[in-house]
C-alpha cells in the first residue's frame, strides 16, 4: 500500500476484514498479530467503525468490524508493506484457522499484464507516468534464473525484488538477453518492461516468464488454486505436515490460572524472583537439564533448567522430568494464578509423540482433487500461498512419451 499525501495520512487496503479472514464469526474473541514497514504505526484501523486495533491485543468480533475496510497509517510518500497479518483465537505468532492455498501453474509463470507505476530506488512510486508490468508476483523458490519473452522474442526489463517478509530489496535491470538472475535473499519479484516496451506493449501481448535461461515456445499461462481448509481452531504448527493426515510435532497451550492447572511451588528465591512449576505429560523432555528446549512463550524468554534454577532473571525452562519451570516475581502459587488470570500466557512446545489428526471430508476432497487433476504438459509448478513458507514434496507419474523422447535425444 502507498500513501502519497502531503502530510501524514492513512493507506487503505480496499479490502474488508471478512474477506481477509473468511472464517471469522460474530462473537469470536481473537488476537491480532501484525508486522509492517510503516514508520508510524503497527496497528490496524477499521475505517467504517472508527476502531483502532492494536497489535497483540484481543477483540470480540462484531458484524460492523467484519464489514469494515482495513486501514494502515503511514508517513509522507511512504510505501508500507504488511509482511504478516494473522488473527488467531489463542493469539501469538502462529498460523490462524482459515485455509492453506496450494497453487498449480504451468511453465509460463506470467499471469498477465497491467498498467503500473515506476518504483524508484527508495521504494516509493513515481505516479507521473504509467508503464506495463506483471499482475502478480513470481516466487523464486529454488530457481537460479528466469527468462522473459514477448511474442516469442526475448526482451529486457526490470525485476522489482522483495524478501520473504515483503520488504522491498530494489530494482534489477534485465538485459536484452531476457535472462534474470535473482539477487540473493529474493523471495519473489514483479516484472516491468523498459525502453520501447513501456509504451508499446499491449496488455494482451503473449508475455512469458519461465525458469532457466533458454526461451521456449509461448504457451498461455494456466493455473489452479486448491484451498486446503483448516478446521476452526486447527493449526499447522512449525514442522507440521499434511500427508495422509495432519501431523503436528508441536502443541500450543494457554495457561490462564484456572483450577485445572496444577501449578507447584518451586521456591528458590533469587533477587525477589521465584520458581513455579507445572508437569506437562505430553512434552518432549530434554536429554539433560543443561539443554535449552525449543519453547515459544508469549511472556517469558526460554532458557535451560539448570540456568533458571540459580538465576534471578524472568524465564521459562523445561527439565528432564517434564516440568515447565517459570521464574516470576509472584511470591506464591495463588498470586501467580491471579496474575495469570489477567495475563494468560501462550506456550508452544515439542511433543513426545506427534499429534495426528485424520482429514475431515472437506480436507480429503481437496487432496483427492489435487491428485486427480494431474500435472501440466512439460512443466508444473506448485507453490503454497500461506505465511508458513513450507517445504513441499510432490509425487507424480511420468509422461512416458516425453520421458522416452528425452532419453533418445540426450
Amino acid at each position: 500500500m502507498q500513501n502519497n499525501t502531503n502530510a501524514t495520512g492513512y493507506q487503505r487496503a480496499f479490502v474488508l476484514l471478512s474477506a481477509v479472514c473468511p472464517n471469522l464469526k460474530v462473537g469470536d474473541e481473537v488476537t491480532l498479530s501484525l508486522k509492517t514497514t510503516s514508520s508510524l504505526s503497527s496497528n490496524i484501523y477499521l475505517r467504517d467503525t472508527a476502531i483502532t486495533w492494536r497489535n497483540n491485543t484481543s477483540k470480540i468480533i462484531t458484524q460492523e468490524m467484519l464489514d469494515s475496510e482495513l486501514v494502515l497509517y503511514g508517513g509522507y510518500n511512504e510505501t508500507a508493506v504488511i509482511s504478516k497479518f494473522m488473527i488467531s483465537k489463542e493469539g501469538g505468532d502462529y498460523v490462524p484457522y482459515g485455509c492453506i492455498g496450494i497453487k498449480r501453474q504451468n511453465k509460463n509463470l506470467h499471469s498477465g499484464l497491467r498498467l503500473g507505476y515506476y518504483k524508484q530506488a527508495d521504494g516509493t512510486y513515481n505516479t507521473s507516468s504509467q508503464y506495463v508490468c506483471s499482475i502478480n508476483p513470481i516466487y523464486v523458490c529454488n530457481a537460479e534464473s528466469f527468462i522473459y519473452s514477448i511474442d516469442n522474442e526475448v526482451c529486457n526489463g526490470y525485476a522489482y525484488e522483495y524478501d520473504i517478509n515483503g520488504n522491498y530489496l530494489g530494482r534489477k535491470i534485465i538485459p536484452a538477453t531476457g535472462v534474470y538472475t535473482p539477487t540473493s535473499g529474493t523471495a519473489y519479484f514483479n516484472y516491468g518492461f523498459k525502453d520501447t516496451y513501456i509504451t508499446t506493449v499491449p496488455l494482451d501481448s503473449k508475455a512469458q516468464i519461465e525458469e532457466g535461461n533458454t526461451r521456449s515456445s509461448y504457451v498461455a499461462h494456466a493455473e489452479k488454486t486448491y484451498n486446503f481448509p483448516l478446521s476452526e481452531g486447527q493449526k499447522l504448527m512449525q514442522d507440521g505436515k499434511i500427508e495422509d493426515k495432519v501431523v503436528n510435532p508441536r502443541k500450543q497451550v494457554v495457561f490462564d490460572g484456572s483450577e485445572d492447572e496444577n501449578w507447584i511451588w518451586g521456591g528458590q528465591e533469587h533477587g525477589g524472583t521465584y520458581l513455579i512449576n507445572i508437569l506437562v505429560n505430553d512434552i518432549k523432555a530434554p536429554a539433560s537439564d543443561g539443554n535449552v528446549v525449543d519453547i515459544i512463550c508469549s511472556h517469558f524468554k526460554k532458557t535451560s533448567s539448570s540456568d533458571i534454577y540459580n538465576s534471578s532473571s524472568y524465564g521459562i525452562a523445561l527439565n528432564t522430568n517434564k516440568y515447565l519451570r517459570i521464574r516470576t516475581n509472584q511470591s506464591s502459587v495463588e498470586n501467580f494464578r491471579t496474575w495469570l488470570s489477567s495475563n494468560p500466557i501462550t506456550v508452544e512446545y515439542p511433543l513426545a509423540i506427534p499429534d495426528e489428526t485424520a482429514f475431515t471430508p472437506d480436507q480429503q476432497a481437496v487432496i483427492d482433487e489435487i491428485i486427480n487433476d494431474g500435472t501440466y504438459k512439460e512443466v508444473t509448478h506448485y507453490t503454497a500461498e500461506a505465511s508458513i513458507n513450507p517445504d513441499m514434496e510432490i509425487g507424480y507419474y511420468k509422461d512416458l512419451e516425453i520421458w522416452v523422447n528425452n532419453l533418445l535425444n540426450n
